[in-house]
């Protein structure tokens, strides 16, 4: 009996399928189990009128994700086989999470299924899982799910011990998930669907790092190391930038729309990343040997799904924070796409290129500033983003430098291609000056501790363009302490006064 078991365990563990035909089934099982639970429950009418719906549907759907992902873990723990076929195993078995709604709608008679909010007789809640609180549809399908844990830890191990074990593990995950909210309350978070689905993606994130080290740490130092942190910190001041502005004008401000759009541009930016790194395989090959395409350390469709995971989250924590942020990050992927793709592929030409750079810079502004102003930019000071636009257009030429070689090979018609080395750093260097001076002449800045700060960035920054062992991260700090003690020291304070 055993042995057919197993035997039937390792045919589902070896089952062939990609990732992506496993993921979307994952997508339908959980929207089977909403759409039952939705409609076999007595109040569905009210649920369904929620103004929070999109939410609820969200908070769902990453709460089932993060519990499969970290029994996956668990059971590694358990038995150290291979985490890829335990999650194989594991998708296949989500079927049970059905079993609940038809379940509870003959024995609970369509009662809605939901957290535990009280701490009173915890301790007998956790001994008995809450009859009377709980559904019998769902207690039944907790115990399916417990003993399918245990069952599989006892077949690859052997070990009573182990096996019982693993049911323990599994029950006090579940519960701890049914208890949630009683736990948030400690550190004062009230339950709300946007701040439960806000949780379950930052579990989901925590549990896939946790996968792909167990997986492959390898491949995933690689993902890591390939994240372009000086980008990611510009994007940030941007979006902070605009923050602080509607800030200003409003002394309003909410930390939880500002996280997520935080996120959210961080996860648009990454999946910016695959994207250009996708498609610039023969240029990197020359100018950044290092990337994981060019180097060879990680596969196209490796990095393909790295970037859809970004893409969905960059969705997730813009739709989360407002309508219009998720607008703005879908704009800013309609630029990447366009930017980095062909046929388009703008960034073969001389100006657009920039021009893409600075327009994805003012979106990021914009969204730093929907944090506070959800309904529109009409009180957005029209000359900073005039600035942004202009100075982070010209200071984008620097990117041009290090790609130089790689960009003649692939064709991209920068300053650097068109002029040669020697002449087109020197024209780079004026235009990466000029981005530091035309806020000054903008704003008719006459503070002379700004004029200064400006007079050394423009100085060091074109040395250090000129220098024959070119790096671009002493640039990038100029740039950032510029921008900082520009907006501190009161330059925008003459915009916004």
């Amino acid at each position: 009996m055993l042995s057919k078991l197993s035997s039937f365990v390792d045919r589902v563990e070896n089952a062939k399928g990609s990732l992506s035909q496993y993921f979307f089934g994952l997508l339908a099982v959980i929207m089977m189990r909403i759409l039952l639970e939705v409609f076999l429950q007595s109040d569905w009418d009210v649920l369904m009128k929620e103004e929070n719906l999109a939410f609820t549907i969200i908070h769902l759907y990453l709460f089932y994700f993060a519990a499969l992902i970290f029994l996956v873990i668990l059971l590694f723990l358990l038995t150290r086989e291979d985490p890829v076929r335990i999650l194989r195993l594991s998708s296949l078995s989500l079927v049970f999470v059905l079993l609940a709604p038809l379940l509870g709608f003959f024995l609970d008679w369509g009662e809605r299924m939901k957290y535990i909010f009280s701490s009173e007789g915890l301790l007998s809640k956790f001994l008995t899982f809450c009859p009377g609180v709980v559904t019998d549809g769902l207690r039944i399908e907790v115990l399916i799910i417990c003993l399918a844990c245990s069952a599989y830890v006892f077949l690859k191990t052997k070990s009573f011990f182990k096996s019982a074990l693993g049911f323990l593990l599994a029950y006090s995950f579940i519960f701890l998930l049914a208890i949630l909210p009683l736990i948030l309350g400690l550190f004062g978070i009230g339950y709300s669907e946007s701040g439960f689905a806000f949780f379950f993606a930052i579990m989901t994130l925590l549990g896939l790092t946790c996968f792909s080290f167990i997986h492959d740490r390898r491949r995933l130092g690689v993902l890591l190391s390939n994240l372009r942190f000086s980008r990611v910190i510009h994007y940030s001041l941007m979006l902070l930038l605009g923050s602080y502005i509607a800030y200003v004008q409003s002394a309003d401000a909410d930390t939880f729309i500002l996280v997520c759009s935080l996120l959210a541009l961080f996860f648009s930016w990454e999946f910016a990343v695959v994207t250009n790194d996708l498609e610039d395989v023969v240029c990197d090959k020359i100018s950044n040997p290092k990337r994981p395409l060019a180097s060879g350390a990680l596969s196209a469709y490796e990095m393909k799904l790295f970037g859809y995971v970004c893409l969905l989250f960059s969705l997730i924590f813009a739709a989360l924070a407002s309508p219009m942020i998720l607008l703005l990050i879908l704009f800013l992927h309609a630029v990447a796409y366009f930017y980095s793709v062909r046929p388009f592929r703008m960034k073969r030409f001389l100006f657009l290129t920039n021009i893409s750079i600075g327009l994805a810079s003012l979106a990021a502004v914009f969204i730093g500033y929907s944090t506070v102003f959800g309904r529109g930019f009409s009180l957005f000071p029209p000359r900073i983003a005039l600035f942004i636009l202009v100075s982070l257009s010209l200071g984008a030429y620097i990117k041009d430098i290090k790609d130089y070689m790689g960009d003649k090979k692939d064709e991209v018609f920068s300053i650097m291609v068109l002029l040669g080395e020697v002449k087109g750093k020197i024209v780079t260097a004026i235009l990466v000056s000029l981005a530091y001076l035309f806020p000054l002449l903008l704003f008719r800045v006459s503070d002379a501790i700004i004029i200064s700060l400006a007079s050394v960035s423009v100085m060091a920054t074109f040395l250090l363009i000129l220098r024959k062992r070119y790096d671009e991260k002493p640039i990038f700090f100029i740039y950032y302490l510029f921008l900082i003690c520009f907006i501190f020291l009161g330059g925008l304070g003459i915009v916004l006064s």
